[in-house]
């Protein structure tokens, strides 16, 4: 809550726009079939809230920008800042900008992770490698053999 100041001499708390975001993943064979398709909302950790405070004063670089797959299931919670198993390698998002959304797409190809993978888990972080965590979500299970392609979308926008 923000504060906003009154003719009293006070200060009254203000709602701010709230965010929402979400992942829409679509699995996709070696053909280029889709196996599966779904979207899943997320939840904005505490380093993801310090980061986007950070943009407001200039001091958050780099901002998150690369997504990251895992095997975890344990339902995200406020206080991550790591997956909790992470698995292939990171991919850095192409992102774009709609009046008040932010948009960010990667693709994890064939052989990302290199081995067959049931993927359960999604964030999106600050860095290729070790870096500050902004969102975290689970969703159902999908089996990602090597050879195939999970295109992962996250979308966030300011309510």
């Amino acid at each position: 809550m923000a504060k906003k100041w009154q003719e009293k001499n006070e200060w009254q708390e203000v709602a701010l726009a709230p965010l929402a975001g979400s992942f829409h993943v679509i699995h996709r064979g070696p053909g280029g079939e889709v196996k599966n398709e779904f979207t899943v909302p997320n939840l904005i950790v505490t380093t993801g809230k310090i980061m986007l405070a950070g943009v407001l004063t200039g001091e958050a670089t780099p901002f998150a920008r690369s997504l990251a797959i895992g095997t975890g299931t344990t339902t995200p919670v406020v206080a991550n800042t790591v997956m909790e198993n992470e698995v292939g390698a990171r991919v850095s998002a192409m992102f774009g900008l709609t009046a008040t959304t932010a948009y960010y797409t990667g693709i994890f190809t064939a052989d990302n992770p290199a081995t067959e993978q049931v993927v359960t888990e999604y964030g999106l972080l600050s860095l290729a490698a070790a870096g500050y965590m902004f969102v975290h979500s689970t969703a159902p299970p999908i089996t990602k053999a090597t050879a195939d392609s999970l295109e992962v979308q996250y979308r966030i926008a300011v309510q």
